[in-house]
Parts: C-alpha cells; sequence; structure tokens
C-alpha cells in the first residue's frame, strides 16, 4: 500500500486502485488534487481503475448534500468514480493568513473542528470490504 500526495505521483500504473482527495474552496477541489484529476483522468478510464474520492470542507449543514452532489458530479464526467463522500474539516486560526484571521476576528468566528472519525473510518471500512470481494471474486477464477 502507498499513501501520497498527487503532487508526487509520476505515474498511475504503479497502483491498482486509487483513493483520491481534495480540500474544497468555494464548492471546488482546490488546486492539486483538481489538476491531478484534470491530468489524469484520460488513465483511469482507459484503465478501469478502481477509484474512490473523497472531499473535505466546511460547507454550511444546509448546503452540505448540494455540495457533495456538485463535486460528485463534476468527478463522475471525468472519472468513473466508486464512490464520493464529502467529509466535514477543521480550520485552525493560526493556520489562517494574517488578513483573515482580522476579518474572522471581527465576527468572533474561533478555530473548528467538525471531523468526524467515526464516519471516515466506517467509509474507509467499505472501501476494505469492497476491495476484498473483489479479490475473493477474481481468485475463484
Amino acid at each position: 500500500m502507498t499513501v501520497d500526495s498527487v503532487t508526487n505521483i509520476v505515474h498511475l500504473s504503479n497502483f491498482d486502485i486509487l483513493i483520491v482527495g481534495s480540500c474544497i474552496h468555494m464548492g471546488s477541489w482546490i488546486g492539486p488534487g483538481s489538476n491531478f484529476i484534470q491530468d489524469n483522468h484520460g488513465y483511469m478510464r482507459q484503465h478501469s481503475m478502481p477509484v474512490w474520492a473523497f472531499s473535505v470542507g466546511m460547507p454550511p449543514k444546509k448546503d452540505e448534500m448540494g455540495e457533495e452532489v456538485k463535486i460528485e458530479k463534476w468527478l463522475k464526467k471525468k472519472v468513473a468514480i466508486q464512490e464520493h463522500k464529502l467529509f466535514q474539516g477543521c480550520y485552525k486560526m493560526e493556520d489562517m493568513p494574517r488578513v483573515w484571521r482580522l476579518f474572522f476576528g471581527c465576527f468572533r468566528i474561533k478555530s473548528e473542528d467538525r471531523r468526524d472519525w467515526n464516519v471516515i473510518d466506517g467509509w474507509t471500512d467499505l472501501i476494505v470490504q469492497d476491495l476484498r470481494t473483489r479479490t475473493s471474486g477474481t481468485s475463484r477464477g
């Protein structure tokens, strides 16, 4: 198993499956993840590579489903993904540029962590189950 940043992947021929994700900003994947999909979608389609995708962001709860559907629709235009999942993320004020810290400070917005590790673990468990099923199905011949 190899875990790496999409910016370090030289060629997808080194992989049997792909789990790719990105932070989202303003409803879209940010540069590295978006560029990776754009640059490699042909190979993934041509080689029928199983791909799971996830996004991490902090949309308001009322917009969460719409944002997940929007990103999934964009991904499915490019890649035959098995599934896409939007996870809530976190932000820390100290990681923000100074101007954003000042802006958020005006509204008394504080750091927030909305990650639900049980949901994330559950999603990865489903991927493992799927892969085990695929493996056992091909080993029977």
